[in-house]
């Protein structure tokens, strides 16, 4: 701590010791009584025969009275000068003095945003701690206070520390004593770093504990003050200055306004550093800030000052402003005056000022680029450019030709190299040329001269040069980079295309462009083997064999050398990519294999339950059928976890179909189907599909945008068109929307690309469209425009979202975009690397355009381009007597230049770079122009994947598809005049053509081949020969263009004879005919009939084969040359050379959707003779349209079709109702009624309830009267007054007999979650008698509620009440999922014993559970909590003791699923060993392993004999015992189950920490239940009965885990019901009595039991019901708080709703348990809103919400009644949950409470309050 600090500190400490004292002054006193108790000790005097209040009066009139105890019999008062334990005393009243400031009362505080979470954690820690601490009984509350203020002001601190902690065990909850135990712990000094960290901790801790309990000003700023303090002391400044400034703002004190103005001197926003950037042509002074300064609206200039007199130029960036425009050699004085602004809204302090010398630029050299090809003809110059450098070392090495592929595949090739790299060369090459060369020039500027090559070595070597230069002056580390130049003098160019046919080269005269004949080619690979050798043919060309590029690791190809007449030597590196085509029209799938396999499913989203139709054809590369060849079909969930696999023969001409169960509880969300020839290999085909809860679109809508493209400050112009799927116009509905504009940096027009700065952020800005009705066609136009353009130096991006909603209120939503020109020209960079990364030392290069907002390329002649690095510095600074850094980012130029911008050829930019980020900025000379950067890095490991892109070259052809057969036409439209190479291929080269074309251009004509399939690519290259006398470099320019073929033949056309109109509940009848087969030719076909509104949902297209077969396909020849890496030659003037030198330097569950959905499959169907199938479908219940889709195929010839089937009654009946109900919700049915084909006049109309539930309609109308092609709309009201599934019948009759029914499907549920109570009756012997009956619901619904009664010898063995519970637990998870279907292995022995009737769905459920169980495990063989996951032992043998349970009682487990789920636990016993950690897991694992017989008996033996007092858990030690007495080892068996009952029995109470879900009752009847298993039954299940008896009586609330093990050992002791007799409503009853009823059954029918037994007996009462008065908002261990805001996030109270609105449900737990918990947290919606999908409506993704922050959730779904979410804790901790809802159908109803409960503890609970709430009608 600096010696200012610690001044401040001493001060700041007495200041606040005055200022608590100060509160003192202004006392109020009152007092706090407690009933029967005794402030024991401290006696001031005794007052005797006084009244209670006399008593106080007397202690508070006394300033030294703190406390009395007054005697109510004796009416003494025995008042007290201090207190502190309080003892119970019956019959007396203690009272204690409270003295307060006489302050207003502030409330709560509001939270403190800026202190991180983990401190607010260890605040309730420390509180938690402090708290077990036993008050003093010799010392006092006042003395103590007075003791450590007086030790914190003598400097004994530690003292001080000890009298307040011993304060705060008498009072708690003392908002000053907090706080001055923080002053105290801050106080302490030592030396001890630990000590030192810990103290800081515990400091913090107490002051927040004092902020949280403070409610005056005056305790709260000192609060504040304190946690200021702190965090200061803890290096947390920002915070720091928060909580000072909160202080102040409270109470303004000098000593806290001192304390914060010397911290933000010290840490507040300041000046931390500064930079000179002298080594750019233009220098500038950088000033680093501590704060992001503000990134618009400041004028920073104003605050800068240089030399007296405003700077020239400033720009401000992040953390940096620099002064621009100063000289190089000069002195400057800058001035930073006070006041500069951050954007955090703090500004400097105090001016600064700056003395800073620009010196000269330091000696450079540099190359012009990585080109490394020098034309053999023309002038052979190495291009340089010198900076400050009177001359430069140079040194040039050769590498021969057979140490060329080590140097390829080396990791520093055509990098620049340091002086111990070029030591490194002298293994491989030689030193050819050593000596010095000039350069000219003025000073501080660039000098561009050429090193004489012929003159250095006139005769030359073939090999690879490298040249490294060191300027003169060069002070740089030996191992920094050097300037390097790589290069070859050659006149081979050469030109490559690898495809399936292996590597053809083309080899050409750099001078001429002619082919070049007898060149010798090599190919090396890496390890520097030759893979082969070719010579050129007359037209240049050779080849080299497929299998030689299919090489890898050492063999893979690295090299391609040409040597030609006279030595001449070139190559070309294979290890870099090709070119990237993507601009000239590559587009396409990639090319396929030998087996080409076309996938698809019927349909794009699918319902748990429901059945995925997978089907594909297996063709070759000919679309030739591939027969016979087993496909494997592989379906993976959203995790990524394999689901199913499934075999496909392919018999039906190499077409395979694959149904797709979907498990009811099929994981939600995004799953993938893959084919396989080879499980082992990759997959050859794949497609995705989504499995969610929906409901089908009912309307769809076309959205058009007019104008593509507008200028800024113009509308776009968009239209719309909508239909009900059943065919009518969507005419009148209504619309909702908005536009936004954001920016964007790719422009189509100019692929690769990008525009304007790289580090921009800018808003989007949107604004709500105002949207008219559709009128009566369906249609709608209108504008769409934003008040203001976001200001950006990018492209704009328009985007128009549009709701169209159907009168329901359910809404379907379409979004189009739209380009808006920019307001000025831009500027685009293109890099020439792909992925933003380069190499360490490697040369980036780049490609720069500008173009008008036209979209024209436009010239700008002088840009200036700046290469800057981005660097993170550390500021270190002493604080607290260590030391400590703060990060300070910062820019500095590396290199800079004029690069002129032209309309044709985009220029190339080069820049070398070392490790680190790099920016290439551009900007116009003009300040007010464009401007455009570039990010990239450079650092180790880059892959080479070079995105060089060729000069274009325009080429046409004639026609768009052609025949075998035809010629096609090629106009090429030059440049320039050369020699032009022709290649047509897709996967191989099939044909090639040579041609002179003139500047003027040519035409080629082309022979089309059959052999060419589907089409092939047209690739045109001219080269243009090198010319010495005008200085002009070889070239070359690629044109591209694909040629198509018609497929003839091998298209089928598929005819569908589906009619236009079907009507539904009628079968559909597809006749499908094939055109193109010979007669009796094989062929087959599929047929699926779907809802287009279920397919509009994915936007899932028809399947297309002949498309995948016989469309356009990605180039599959990767093409190199070496015509970019070209050096030019004529560059600069010849530098002079001198040769020598010095010898150089050294080196859950909902209600899902019920109404059946038109999806159908069929095939694949063998077609007939003539090439004709039929296919009929059933048709449910619907109106809409259904789209026919058939894929047809024969041996050579594929083939498909689609038709849309509107499908409707002649009078449609488009019904809007909630998707569920609570009782007592008022909602309206609309019934809206299109009589599109009916006939004319009145109807009856009929509404009929039917199913469990029990429905009100009011009155509603008896008919309707309907024109042709009227409309109408009937509104019922409806009332729902039962809970249970209900069905509603719509009917019209016409009085001509025209009927239409339409049925509607409603759930009724509770108002409220039901609550489960319990009651235990003991009935007496000999007559004891009770009586059930309505009374026991007095305060419930009885709809929906249920009773059971058991009587048993024990209450706590009560089968009904234990099984009724489980059944009910509300979560879906693993854990809970087997603890419902465990007991329900033996529900049928346990309800028979219990009197209850056995269910007969009961093996339905178990199996459905093991089907369940199965979608949770991981391919691992473990399981997870929500889905597949691991690292939970204990639960992997929970499920696995289930899954064996379940085989031993004859259920049909997966074999392979379950021995993965035992491998899994034998190999994680294999190395969890630790017993105190894992003791419960490993023996739970050898429990299950033992009862599948692959235990070790050994190990079984070992840690019964002598290791079983380490584990932990009584459970553990009983399922050792049973391990066992598997085995037959019953001795040790009854031993160990001893043991487990005797540390059950000395266990003190339930440890909440536990990860096994355990409990003292839970463990007590897990050992119950596994002892009563063992036959001969141990001697301790007596003891065991009574113990678990016991501890089930201490509970009020049950866990999953206590309720599954009380279930069995229930079972386990069922024969103690034996001697049990009753009279049941007076019939006599023998054994143990169960029933189970109604809440309606009760009140008409009660139950009366009589024991006419000799001893007494338990009846146990379980009821079951939602409560008539919603319980009010409150919890254990959590707090819940649901919020909703709108869409914008203000707030908003949805009492009152609007049909339609949107908002977003915000729900924020805290957790306060200390134990790692698995929480969840259910929100049952008001039946008037529905929850918006994220996953299929766009608009309620919670990412487009910036206000909202990160919503996380281990799970969640999103149901038709409720949103459920759960977390992974481990400990307190702040989580939140959000979701989108809409307001859709008008009506009043039941608002539940949001519940968050730990799922295994279930006392620890919270809610939020219930209430009502109303949706009105649309605004």
């Amino acid at each position: 701590m600096s010696m200012r600090a610690a001044r401040f500190l001493s001060a700041f400490l007495f200041a606040l010791a005055v200022l608590s004292g100060t509160a003192g002054a202004q006392e109020a006193r009152s007092v706090v009584t407690v009933q029967d108790a005794d402030y024991f000790g401290f006696d001031l005097r005794t007052e005797r025969d006084v009244t209670l209040d006399a008593c106080e009066a007397v202690c508070l009139a006394d300033p030294g009275c703190r406390a009395f105890t007054y005697n109510t019999r004796a009416q003494w008062c025995f008042l007290k000068s201090d207190y502190s334990t309080l003892k119970p005393f019956p019959g007396a009243v203690a009272g204690k003095v409270q003295v307060a400031a006489d302050e207003p009362d502030l409330g709560a505080p509001p939270a403190l945003s800026y202190v991180p979470d983990y401190m607010k954690l260890d605040a309730r820690r420390y509180r938690a701690s402090l708290a077990e601490t036993e008050p003093q009984a010799e010392q006092g509350l006042v003395l103590l206070s007075s003791a450590g203020r007086d030790a914190l002001r003598m400097g004994n601190a530690r003292e001080a520390v000890d009298s307040y902690v011993a304060a705060l065990a008498i009072e708690k909850d003392d908002a000053g004593l907090w706080a001055a135990l923080s002053r105290a712990l801050l106080a302490v000094e030592t030396q001890d770093y630990n000590e030192r960290a810990q103290l800081a901790r515990d400091g913090t801790s107490a002051a927040l504990n004092a902020y949280g309990l403070a409610r005056t000003a005056s305790l709260r700023a000192e609060s504040l003050a304190a946690i200021g303090q702190a965090l200061d002391r803890r290096d947390v400044s920002r915070a720091a200055l928060q909580a000072y400034e909160a202080s102040l703002a409270l109470v303004n004190d000098a000593a806290v306004r001192a304390a914060y103005l010397d911290l933000k001197a010290r840490k507040g926003f300041r000046v931390v550093n500064h930079s000179v950037d002298a080594d750019l042509a233009e220098p500038r002074v950088c000033v680093q800030f501590s704060e992001d300064l503000v990134k618009s609206g400041i004028d920073y200039a104003s605050f800068f000052t240089v030399d007296d007199a405003a700077p020239r130029a400033i720009t401000a960036s992040g953390r940096q402003i620099c002064v621009e425009g100063l000289e190089h050699g000069t002195h400057y004085r800058i001035a930073v005056r006070q006041g500069l602004p951050a954007a955090i809204g703090e500004t400097t302090d105090s001016p600064v000022s700056l003395n800073v010398y620009v010196r000269d630029r330091a000696p450079t050299v540099r190359f012009t680029g990585e080109n490394f090809v020098l034309p053999a003809t023309g002038r052979h110059g190495i291009p340089m450019v010198g900076i400050n450098a009177p001359t430069a070392k140079l040194k040039l090495h050769r590498i021969g030709d057979r140490a060329l592929a080590n140097l390829l595949s080396g990791w520093n090739f055509l990098r620049q190299l340091s002086e111990y790299d070029m030591d490194q060369l002298t293994e491989s090459g030689e030193l050819v040329w050593e000596g010095e060369i000039e350069f000219p020039g003025e000073e501080n500027r660039e000098a561009l001269i050429s090193f004489p090559v012929d003159e250095a070595l006139p005769e030359r070597k073939p090999g690879v040069y490298v040249m490294v230069a060191i300027p003169e002056g060069d002070q740089s580390e030996s191992w920094n980079s050097k300037a390097t130049q790589w290069f070859v003098v050659s006149d081979i160019g050469l030109s490559t295309y690898a495809g399936e046919d292996g590597l053809t080269v083309f080899a050409r005269a750099l001078s001429s462009a002619k082919p070049l004949a007898g060149a010798t080619l090599q190919l090396l690979a890496r390890n520097n083997e030759i893979l082969g050798e070719a010579v050129t043919d007359a037209r240049g060309r050779a080849t080299f064999t497929p299998g030689l590029m299919r090489g890898t690791s050492g063999l893979a190809p690295a090299a391609l050398t040409a040597k030609g007449a006279g030595g001449d030597f070139v190559f070309l590196d294979m290890t870099r990519a090709g070119f990237d085509l993507s601009d000239r029209g590559v587009a396409g799938r990639a090319a396929p294999g030998a087996v080409d396999v076309f996938a698809w499913t019927e349909r794009g989203i699918y319902r748990a339950g429901e059945t995925v139709h997978a089907a594909a054809l297996a063709r070759d590369e000919a679309a030739e059928a591939v027969e016979n060849l087993p496909l494997t079909f592989i379906f993976t969930r959203p995790d990524g976890v394999e689901e199913k696999r499934a075999v496909s023969d392919g018999r039906a001409l190499g077409g395979h179909h694959v149904p797709f169960a979907l498990q009811p509880n099929a994981m939600r969300g995004t799953w993938t189907m893959a084919v396989h020839t080879d499980p082992k290999a990759a997959a050859i085909a794949r497609t995705n599909f989504l499995v969610e809860d929906f409901v089908p679109d009912r309307i769809e809508f076309d959205l058009t945008v007019e104008t593509p493209e507008i200028a800024a400050g113009e509308a776009a112009r968009l239209s719309l068109d909508g239909r009900y799927l059943y065919g009518a116009p969507a005419a009148g509905l209504d619309l909702e929307g908005e536009v936004s504009v954001g920016t964007k940096r790719e422009w189509e027009k100019f692929p690769g690309f990008l525009f304007g700065l790289a580090d921009e952020e800018v808003e989007a800005v949107s604004a709500p469209l105002a949207l008219e009705p559709a009128d009566d066609g369906g249609r709608a136009t209108f504008e769409a425009a934003v008040d203001a353009l976001p200001s950006t130096t990018r492209l704009y991006d328009g985007k128009v979202t549009v709701r169209m909603r159907e009168g329901g209120g359910r809404a379907v939503e379409r979004t189009a975009s739209f380009a808006i020109r920019p307001e000025a020209p831009v500027i685009g960079i293109r890099p020439d690397f792909s992925g933003a990364e380069v190499a360490e030392n490697a040369t980036a290069g780049f490609r720069v355009i500008a173009a008008t907002p036209e979209g024209e390329r436009l010239a700008i002649d002088g840009a200036r381009w700046t290469l800057t690095k981005i660097e993170r510095n550390y500021q270190w600074y002493r604080s607290n007597n260590s030391w400590n850094y703060e990060a300070i980012e910062s820019e500095s130029r590396v290199d800079s230049g004029i690069v002129d911008i032209a309309a044709g050829e985009p220029p190339a930019l080069s820049v070398t770079v070392g490790w680190g980020r790099y920016r290439l900025d551009i900007e116009d000379p003009d300040p007010a122009g464009p401007v455009a950067s570039f990010a990239f890095n450079a650092g180790w490991f880059v892959e080479a994947a070079s995105t060089e892109t060729p000069d274009g070259l325009e080429i046409a052809l004639d026609k768009d598809r052609y025949e075998p057969g035809d010629v096609a036409r090629l106009k090429v439209s030059p440049r320039f005049a050369g020699e032009l190479l022709v290649t047509v291929g897709a996967e191989r080269l099939y044909t090639t053509l040579d041609a002179s074309v003139p500047e003027d251009g040519a035409e080629i004509e082309i022979p089309v081949s059959a052999d060419w399939g589907a089409g092939a690519y047209v690739t045109a290259t001219l080269y243009r020969p090198g010319d010495a006398a005008e200085s002009r470099l070889p070239a070359r320019a690629i044109g591209l263009k694909w040629l198509a073929i018609e497929p003839a033949s091998r298209k089928l056309d598929v005819t569908l004879g589906a009619p236009e109109r079907a009507d539904p509940r009628e079968t559909l009848t597809v006749p499908v005919t094939l055109a193109g087969l010979a007669p009796g030719e094989e062929a087959y076909v599929t047929v699926a009939a779907v809802d287009v509104g279920i397919l509009n949902l994915t936007r899932h297209a028809a399947p297309d084969p002949s498309g995948w077969y016989f469309g356009q396909r990605r180039l599959g020849i990767e093409m190199r040359d070496l015509y970019g890496m070209l050096i030019d030659g004529s560059a600069g003037a010849f530098g002079r050379i001198r040769t020598g030198g010095d010898g150089g330097a050294m080196a859950i569950e909902g209600s899902p959707p019920t109404e059946r959905l038109v999806a159908f499959f069929a095939g694949p169907v063998a077609v007939d003779d003539e090439g004709k199938a039929e296919i009929s479908f059933d048709i449910p219940e619907f109106n809409g349209t259904a789209r026919v889709m058939a894929v047809a195929w024969s041996k050579s010839a594929v083939g498909q079709a689609s038709a849309d089937v509107t499908i409707r009654d002649p009078v449609v009946v488009t019904a809007g109702q909630p998707r569920f109900l609570a009782t007592g919700d008022r909602a309206e049915i609309r019934l809206d009624i299109h009589n599109t084909d009916g006939p004319e006049g009145s109807y009856a109309l009929a509404v009929k309830a039917g199913g469990d539930a029990r429905l009100d309609f009011g009155t509603p109308p008896q008919s309707i009267d309907l024109a042709a092609d009227a409309r109408t709309t009937v509104t019922l009201p409806l009332t729902a007054e039962t809970t249970g599934d209900a069905t509603i019948l719509v009917s019209l009759v016409h009085e001509d007999g025209t009927t239409v029914e339409r049925t509607l499907f409603l759930t009724v549920r509770p108002p409220a979650m039901p609550v489960t109570s319990q009651r235990v009756v003991s009935l007496g012997a000999n007559g004891g008698s009770l009586r059930i009956d309505g009374g026991l619901l007095a305060d419930s619904i009885l709809d929906g509620a249920s009773v059971a009664v058991g009587v048993s010898r024990m209450a706590a063995f009560d089968v009904p009440s234990l099984l009724t519970t489980l059944d009910r637990y509300p979560y879906g998870c693993s854990e809970q999922t087997i603890s419902r279907a465990l007991p329900l292995l033996y529900a049928g022995e346990l309800s028979a014993a219990a009197g209850l009737d056995v269910d007969p769905d009961l093996k339905d459920k178990v199996e459905k559970a093991i089907a369940r169980i199965m979608t949770f495990q991981s391919s691992s063989g473990s399981f997870g909590l929500w889905g597949p996951g691991w690292g939970d032992l204990w639960l992997d043998a929970y499920v696995t003791e289930f899954l064996t349970r379940a085989r031993e009682a004859g259920y049909a487990v997966p074999a392979q699923g379950f021995t993965s789920a035992l491998d899994n636990l034998q190999n994680q016993l294999a190395y969890t060993t630790d017993l105190n950690e894992r003791g419960t897991e490993i023996a739970y694992s050898l429990y299950v392993l033992a009862r599948n017989r692959r235990a070790s008996i050994g190990d079984l033996r070992y840690y019964a004999d002598a290791r079983i007092d380490e584990f932990a858990s009584p459970m553990a030690r009983a399922q050792l015992a049973a391990s066992l007495a598997l085995y037959g080892d019953n001795r040790r068996a009854e031993a160990a189950f001893g043991s487990a009952l005797g540390q059950a029995q000395a266990s003190t109470g339930t440890n909440l920490s536990r990860s096994d879900y355990g409990s003292p009752l839970r463990d007590g009847a897990a050992i119950l239940a596994l002892a009563a298993e063992v036959k001969p039954a141990p001697a301790v299940v007596p003891a065991l009965a009574r113990f678990v008896a016991e501890e089930r009586g201490r509970k009020d609330w049950l866990s999953t885990q206590e309720q599954v093990w009380m279930v069995l050992a229930a079972r386990a002791i069922a024969a103690s019901g034996e001697a049990i007799r009753l009279d049941v409503d007076g019939a006599p009853h023998e054994g143990s009595f169960a029933r189970r009823v109604g809440g309606a059954a009760l009140v008409e029918t009660p139950i009366t039991l009589v024991n006419r037994g000799s001893e007494p007996v338990d009846a146990v009462v379980t009821t079951v019901a939602a409560p008539v008065d919603p319980l009010p908002a409150g919890g254990d261990g959590f707090t819940i708080a649901r919020t909703y805001y709108t869409l914008d996030g203000e707030e908003a109270n949805v009492t009152e709703a609007a049909q339609n609105d949107r908002f977003v449900v915000v729900l924020e737990i805290e957790s306060e348990n200390e134990w790692p918990a698995r929480i969840a947290i259910t929100d049952l919606l008001p039946a008037g809103f529905e929850i918006d999908n994220p996953r299929l409506v766009g608009s309620a993704e919670l990412a487009t919400f910036d206000w909202l922050g990160d919503p996380t959730a281990a799970h969640s779904e999103f149901r038709d009644d409720r949103f459920v979410a759960a977390f992974d804790t481990e400990g307190p901790g702040t989580f939140t949950a959000a979701y989108v809802v809409r307001a859709v159908t008008p009506g009043v109803y039941a608002h539940p409470a949001a519940v968050v409960e730990d799922m295994y503890r279930p006392q620890f609970n919270a809610r939020t309050a219930a209430g009502m709430m109303e949706v009105t009608a649309a605004r």
